[in-house]
């Protein structure tokens, strides 16, 4: 069977898999950026100064490299010391500000501003989390899985074997992306890592490979897993009959048991949606005919029967789907084979990409891809499988694709190499639930940058007139290693920031991986620089910086003891707003940072007036921001917005009354976040102000956004005005590429500067 993401046998599938490759072999790209005096040897790519036959009145391209978590303050030290020579000279050559962001500085509702033009009343993202009325766990506000009913041309086959009722990943975003609005204008684009884009349909002169917001093969969020001999770990149990144990965050820590040097275990992957459609089909079909009045009592106790049978194994066909994995010591190494592929590594080696298949059914299977590390062979076998990516060289299925359109995935791996396709690539999950160490951090972080500037490379040497790339593994790694970099963090270990970890060839402190990276990433900026030709724009934007994460403040506690949350008694749940007495309270918290009323008329249960409203707000506002910390006497609580004096839109009763902005230093707790609460030992209230013992100790969300602020640098001398916003930059990119700024989109593009002008 030939390896496709969605693919059947027979030899008109494969001659044209063939037939794909061999074109894009042939019109293979230079691993490094083309500059712009050679820019005609590059297949595919644009003479310098070349025209095209677009509605732009400029003929350079635009490229927009998105770098998470580089901050306005840090930036600034480095220009004046010179000390990332790549943005000196962008800054030297155009303009460098300081951007405003509206809202909340969580990523998702940066990023929504940053590639719409629009703020979260108008593109429907204002945060990670979604509230619900009815009061159930928050869900994530950037997608929802949507059922879909699949045609025969949706799926490219009439067939009706296939599966056609598989819910998909539909993004939340509302209205067009800057990418679209170009593409439809006339300017052919191309995006690497487009976050916030999944489930959106196709548009002519668009590729876009898919980035945060996506799902991993088997459609969760970063799912990973270790397997580990460890008693103390769970490897007591029977490998073959454990689920394994779930760790906080995504991961799943499974056992492994060696018998004369040998342990056979599995790889959980994706459930057979096949499998679960043809057993809901069946299983209607028994229930119209049992529905039957005329039905003979023999037949209906045999369709009874039937349906009972075809239920149990309908609950059976939702466990995963799994992957034969062995694990053989073999000396100072271990002898990996997954599906059938073995691997000999020795312990801290990385494995080479494994391809996984997942058969569905006879003639249909999911193509995926994983590496694995082997982390220890003594005292006990330990390794880690960090996710399962839908594989890019493979064709997808059409419910889960990768990119827009499909085919752009498969030229990227023609081009570049296979790839991780979900896209949040570090193992930062399980750094954080402390079960790997920082070298893995780093090589995890390192490989990511690594693939997705060569990625960037592929699409700066097409043909696009609008290039952009998001590199977010800076942010990602400054989220693990703020206790590590601030010598003020109450869990930071002298001895931990001077541990020495390879990164990018060269053996460093761990207090200085992220410099290392952030130098990384100047290069980078440096060398997309050099390869434009002189009437190309170049923009380089970070949507937020970070501060350190010390404190956590749960908020929904500071509620109940000023007085505005009650408690039921006694709690039932200290989850998702289970703890509240709807009935006496005025206000709750659910998100990074947000507060809402228990308002008469929207919530179920509502107790305040809307007369009462803007008072009580006021109240809370000035409530907040007197708060203390009681262990330092220091304010914790820097702003309070209230999001809904200066947003418009049809989103705008879907932000919260108050968005909380926390002083340097401190978040919103771990419990609030989810509308949760941390309760005393009496069932009270507990303290309203902790530490924050994780290893997740780098935030922008719920900080207050001018300590967090993003910026932007550019070959172009803008006029940025007094205060430039993160919203602006869509308009830009519109009208460098000459298209017409749309007026839903909220600001006007900034101006270039006029000869003679400062």
């Amino acid at each position: 069977m030939s390896r496709a993401a969605l693919h059947v046998r027979g030899p008109r599938r494969w001659l044209a898999g063939l037939t794909l490759v061999c074109a894009l072999a042939a019109c293979r790209a230079s691993w490094s950026v083309p500059r712009a005096h050679d820019r005609a040897a590059a297949p595919g790519s644009r003479a310098a100064g070349e025209r095209t036959t677009t509605t732009s009145t400029r003929s350079g391209r635009v490229v927009l490299l998105a770098i998470g978590g580089l901050d306005a303050e840090r930036l600034e030290a480095a220009l004046d010391g010179g000390h990332w020579p790549g943005l000196t000279a962008l800054a030297a050559r155009g303009t460098a500000s300081r951007l405003l962001a509206r809202g909340s500085s969580e990523e998702p509702a940066l990023a929504a501003q940053l590639f719409s033009g629009r703020g979260p009343a108008s593109n429907g993202i204002a945060s990670f989390l979604r509230r619900s009325l009815a009061f159930g766990t928050p869900t994530p506000a950037f997608g929802s899985f949507d059922p879909h009913t699949w045609t025969p041309a949706e799926l490219g086959r009439d067939d009706p074997n296939l599966p056609t009722a598989v819910a998909v990943l539909r993004s939340r975003f509302d209205g067009p992306f800057v990418w679209e609005l170009a593409a439809r204008g006339g300017a052919s684009t191309t995006v690497v890592r487009g976050p916030l884009a999944e489930g959106r349909p196709d548009v002519e002169g668009l590729r876009l490979l898919h980035g945060a917001g996506n799902t991993d093969a088997t459609g969760a969020l970063g799912a990973w897993w270790l397997y580990s001999e460890d008693p103390a770990e769970g490897g007591a149990e029977d490998s073959a009959a454990s689920g394994g144990r779930a760790t906080p965050t995504a991961g799943t820590i499974l056992p492994l048991r060696l018998h004369g040097g040998l342990a056979r275990t599995a790889l959980p992957g994706p459930t057979n949606v096949w499998l679960l459609d043809r057993l809901a089909r069946r299983i209607d079909e028994l229930e119209r005919s049992l529905a039957d009045p005329g039905l003979s009592d023999a037949r209906s106790v045999s369709l009874a029967r039937e349906k009972r049978e075809l239920g149990e194994t309908l609950a059976r066909a939702r466990e995963p789907l799994r992957a034969p994995l062995f694990v053989e010591r073999s000396g100072a190494r271990a002898v990996v084979t997954l599906d059938g592929t073995s691997q000999s590594l020795a312990v801290g080696d990385w494995s080479q990409p494994f391809q996984v298949d997942f058969e569905l059914m006879p003639e249909l299977a999911l193509a995926t891809r994983t590496r694995i590390k082997l982390l220890a062979l003594e005292p006990w076998v330990r390794l880690l499988v960090l996710r399962l990516d839908l594989d890019p060289a493979a064709e997808p299925p059409p419910w889960r694709s990768v990119s827009s359109p499909a085919s752009f995935a498969l030229e990227l791996a023609a081009s570049a190499g296979s790839f991780a396709t979900y896209g949040w690539a570090t193992a930062t999950m399980p750094y954080k639930d402390e079960v790997v160490e920082l070298a893995t951090l780093v090589e995890s972080a390192e490989q990511g940058l690594r693939t997705d500037t060569e990625l960037v490379r592929a699409a700066l040497a097409g043909d696009a007139r609008l290039v952009i790339g998001c590199l977010d593994g800076l942010d990602h790694l400054r989220h693990m290693l703020g206790r590590v970099e601030d010598p003020g963090h109450p869990l930071h270990d002298p001895l931990e920031a001077e541990r020495v970890v390879r990164f990018f060839g060269e053996r460093i402190a761990a207090r200085d991986v992220v410099e290392r990276m952030e130098r990384e990433l100047d290069r980078f900026v440096g060398e997309v620089a050099a390869s434009l030709a002189p009437d190309d724009s170049l923009l380089v934007v970070s949507t937020h910086g970070f501060e350190s994460f010390r404190q956590g403040v749960d908020l929904n506690a500071w509620l109940t003891h000023n007085g505005y949350l009650a408690l039921r008694a006694p709690v039932p749940s200290t989850k998702a707003l289970g703890f509240v007495d709807w009935q006496a309270t005025r206000a709750y918290s659910l998100g990074f940072g947000a507060l809402w009323l228990n308002e008469a008329g929207r919530e179920p249960a509502g107790q305040v007036a809307p007369r009462e409203r803007g008072a009580l707000l006021e109240e809370l506002r000035a409530k907040l921001l007197a708060a203390t910390d009681p262990a330092t006497g220091a304010r914790f609580v820097e702003t309070v917005d209230m999001p809904r004096n200066w947003s418009g839109g049809p989103y705008a009763d879907e932000l919260p009354d108050l968005v909380v902005g926390f002083a340097a230093g401190y978040r919103a707790g771990w419990d609030a976040t989810s509308g949760s609460i941390g309760l005393a030992a009496d069932g009270g209230p507990g303290p309203v102000v902790r530490v924050n013992a994780s290893r997740w100790s780098g935030c922008h969300e719920s900080v207050a956004s001018e300590l967090v602020e993003g910026f932007v640098v550019s070959n172009r001398a803008f006029d940025f005005g007094d205060r430039p916003e993160l919203r602006q930059v869509a308009p830009t990119l519109l009208t460098l590429l000459g298209i017409a700024v749309p007026a839903s989109l909220e600001l006007a593009p900034w101006p270039l500067r006029r000869a003679g002008h400062p």
